[in-house]
């Protein structure tokens, strides 16, 4: 992965090394990808790859088997980005510093005073840059779920607030997908939660005592 594309790799026995069975040539800016398996409402696991990639889009393939073609990876669907609020300068309004304190209200704007001055917030769709990917499952309830670890937002304009430098701001919204298992034509990961984070790298799930982290 990465520079090129994704690249799929078989082990060819005959030989005895891998070689390229298939490459996702739109993901060129691949940063990281996660294999997993669900079960459909037919009774069958399906296998799924999802791509993160770190200028673009964050992908969810499905491996589709036939009888008169070599199996494939095909795109299922684009993970969905969340319409939040955000300032002019592409950072996320949160309205505590520490990052813990609720999103705006209201639907529209607010200002943020403190420290840091007053900012100007408005919901959008802002392309973020993810940089990490994991699909877990909760044993509990036998849900799937994808967390995307986003690094920073892509915005044009400087980002005094939380950030150094200008261009891109790192305090945005990371996401939490929940599989939609219920509608057959159209299973796919929705939006589930968002969690402010700040230059997040990595993401990580555990579970400890039925409990889920």
């Amino acid at each position: 992965q990465g520079g090129g594309g994704v690249f799929i790799m078989a082990w060819n026995a005959t030989s005895g090394q891998y070689e390229t069975e298939q490459s996702l040539m739109g993901d060129a800016s691949a940063i990281d990808v996660d294999l997993f398996e669900i079960l459909g409402l037919d009774g069958v696991a399906h296998t799924f790859l999802a791509v993160a990639s770190a200028y673009g889009d964050t992908n969810v393939y499905v491996r589709e088997r036939g009888l008169l073609r070599t199996p494939r990876f095909v795109l299922h669907h684009t993970l969905p980005l969340a319409t939040v609020p955000y300032d002019e300068a592409g950072c996320s309004c949160l309205c505590s510093e520490d990052m813990n304190g609720e999103c705006l209200d209201n639907g529209g704007v607010r200002q943020k005073i403190g420290s840091v001055g007053a900012r100007n917030c408005s919901s959008t769709l802002l392309p973020l840059f993810p940089r990490k990917i994991k699909h877990f499952q909760v044993s509990a309830t036998g849900e799937h779920f994808l967390a995307v670890a986003h690094y920073n937002s892509k915005t044009s304009t400087s980002a005094p607030w939380g950030a150094a430098g200008a261009g891109q701001c790192k305090r945005v919204f990371s996401h939490i997908y929940r599989w939609r298992a219920d509608v057959p034509q159209d299973q796919r990961f929705l939006v589930f939660q968002l969690v402010p984070t700040f230059g997040a790298v990595d993401v990580d799930f555990v579970e400890v005592e039925h409990t889920s982290l």
